[in-house]
């Protein structure tokens, strides 16, 4: 819901949208990592190969031919925080832009909601926004609906997002092998 002000124009009570908030829960689930890598400070002798696997893995699992593992997908062994989150980043540039042309519309719409002073039923600003309220919340739904249509077209975003978590990926593994090669480490 927007967060509006309620003012009377000539004996017409009116919203006025002083912002809408949206929020995004990424897909960043703690749940699907047996251990989250938070940066390079989290790679040692004894796990660097392990490490320098699992995001050669993931690199190939994000590439476009690899065929999606059947089943319900197991823990990772290792999640690369600063990757996911880029992947993430990715949508909520996605998201803005989307919302962004529905705004106009939006308040186009809510300017048409209206509620007339009247001395017994809407004399005050909370008596004219409940009898808005239900207006409101309507327009609010059908937009919200129609921005998850717009974003729930197949594939919309994902290459993008999974390419911004690949070149992630490859600079982490990078500076693995730099680190590697610094403290002479090398695998079995």
């Amino acid at each position: 819901m927007p967060d509006v002000t309620i003012c009377r124009q000539n004996c017409i009570w009116i919203p006025v949208v002083n912002s809408i908030t949206l929020e995004y829960f990424e897909g960043s689930c703690p749940g699907r990592c047996k251990q989250t890598i938070h940066s390079i400070n989290n790679v040692n002798q004894g796990n660097y190969c392990a490490i320098s696997n699992a995001i050669q893995a993931r690199i190939d699992d994000i590439n476009p031919g690899a065929a999606p593992s059947p089943g319900i997908p197991q823990p990772a062994d290792f999640c690369f925080e600063e990757c996911i989150q880029a992947h993430e980043n990715v949508h909520i540039d996605q998201l803005e832009t989307e919302w962004d042309m529905f705004w106009d519309m939006i308040l186009d719409d809510l300017s048409r909601v209206s509620a007339p002073f009247d001395c017994e039923t809407t004399r005050t600003e909370s008596q004219a926004r409940a009898a808005m309220l239900h207006d409101v919340a309507a327009i609010m739904l059908k937009y919200y609906r129609n921005f998850l249509t717009a974003w729930g077209i197949p594939d919309r975003g994902e290459a993008d997002a999974y390419q911004a978590e690949a070149a992630c990926l490859q600079d982490l593994a990078n500076q693995i092998q730099q680190l590697a090669a610094t403290n002479g480490w090398s695998c079995p």
